[in-house]
């Protein structure tokens, strides 16, 4: 636990001095590519719809502009504190599209704000990049980017000849919409995560379980995850991993649970200890109390309630549920039951041994969203548009059964 504490403590420090020196780019050229993208925001809207009337295909151009907002500002703080602060030009309108052109235009009365609460740890990729590309472009090369993490998760499942695997890594990517993903910085950041540790465990898994890595490893996802991301679908990274760790690992259930249980554990330390870190850094630094505002968001996001009703678990997961219920979304829930029916199936009829207690393991996974749901109703409830993708976790869960079959299948040969 204390090797923890010093791991999460030295992250801190680490995110802190990533994004000084990101402050330390500057902005004249950032404001010139961002003064660019405006027409481009300006004519499709805060949420436009890739496909007419399919909110999962929906775009958040309205946190991108928050986000381009933050990487343009020029503070008149020490680089040091500005980093920890996150500033931004604001307006008595409720469109950040006119906060962007109150900075970079001078239209209308503005006002410093602060988004301290987060990380904003994006930023020391995005104000480089804006120093060198307007936003379209950007969205062109993270689309480059995307592609290539995906042929690089296909190389690593079938290095493993992991086919099924292939199969389920599919149809959670179809959950997710991908569509949307290289066209949204806010979608982007807990996909990458989820991602690469996938390919993390897809090629090392021996050696981080031999070493007995693992722990630090589900521990630096939580913190990335902490960092990086805006609380948009962040289960995606400790589910997802999880889920390929309990296909991969060889142990008995017992065995297997209880790792789970510690990951899991090592996941939420390294999530909460990020932000908490960060609150307490801005407070010591800065010398202003971070904890009010922080705390308070903390409060309602996890409330049982929004401006106008009362909600219950039903309420929550419902309307995260309806996002996929349509044709979309039915196609891939029987995609993925067809082909899991028949993997059990074919198991029985070749007499193999089913691990009963291995595939419920891999069932309880999947009600991974719905705790978080749980626990975060007001916030899944309000943003239930993007934070549906939380249900990819079942997705994955639940299609992983036939990889799982398999994995065992191989492991009864070996012995």
């Amino acid at each position: 636990m204390k090797k923890t504490g010093i791991f999460i403590v030295a992250g801190i420090f680490v995110g802190w001095i990533l994004l000084s020196l990101a402050y330390l780019v500057p902005t004249g050229r950032i404001r010139t590519h961002i003064k660019e993208s405006l027409p481009l925001l300006e004519s499709e809207g805060e949420n436009p719809y890739l496909i007419e009337e399919y909110k999962g295909s929906s775009l958040d151009n309205y946190t991108d502009e928050i986000m381009l907002g933050t990487s343009c500002f020029q503070s008149e703080k020490p680089f040091y504190k500005a980093a920890l602060m996150a500033e931004r030009e604001n307006t008595d309108e409720e469109e950040p599209l006119q906060w962007l052109k109150c900075d970079l235009l001078n239209e209308g009365e503005g006002y410093t704000v602060s988004y301290s609460r987060y990380w904003h740890g994006y930023l020391i990729f995005l104000k480089p990049l804006l120093y060198f590309l307007n936003y379209s472009q950007i969205r062109k090369l993270n689309s480059v980017v995307f592609g290539l993490t995906l042929l690089l998760l296909a190389i690593a499942f079938a290095k493993r000849k992991m086919w099924f695997g292939i199969y389920a890594e599919i149809l959670t990517l179809l959950t997710l919409f991908p569509g949307s993903i290289p066209f949204s910085l806010q979608f982007s950041a807990c996909f990458y995560i989820a991602a690469f540790a996938e390919l993390g465990l897809l090629w090392k898994y021996e050696k981080l379980e031999e070493k007995g890595w693992l722990g630090f490893y589900f521990c630096g996802i939580g913190m990335m995850t902490s960092y990086l991301d805006f609380l948009t679908y962040p289960v995606v990274t400790i589910g997802i991993p999880v889920i390929v760790f309990v296909v991969l690992c060889p142990k008995k259930w017992f065995d297997c649970i209880k790792e789970v249980i510690i990951y899991g554990i090592s996941w939420a330390c390294g999530y909460v200890g990020m932000w908490i870190g960060k609150w307490v850094l801005g407070t010591l630094v800065v010398g202003e109390n971070l904890f009010t505002d922080a705390v308070g968001s903390v409060k309602l996001r996890t409330s049982g309630s929004t401006d106008y009703m009362d909600l219950s678990i039903v309420d929550v997961v419902g309307r995260n549920m309806d996002v996929l219920n349509n044709a979309y979304g039915k196609m891939i829930t029987i995609a993925g039951l067809v082909v899991v029916a028949i993997a059990l199936v074919v198991t029985v009829v070749l007499r193999k041994t089913i691990d009963y207690k291995k595939v419920s393991l891999l069932l309880m996974l999947s009600l991974l969203p719905m705790v978080w749901y749980c626990g975060t109703a007001n916030h899944s409830y309000i943003h239930y548009w993007y934070t549906f993708r939380d249900l990819s976790v079942t997705v994955l869960a639940v299609t992983m059964i036939p990889e799982m079959l398999v994995q065992s299948m191989k492991a009864e040969k070996k012995e």
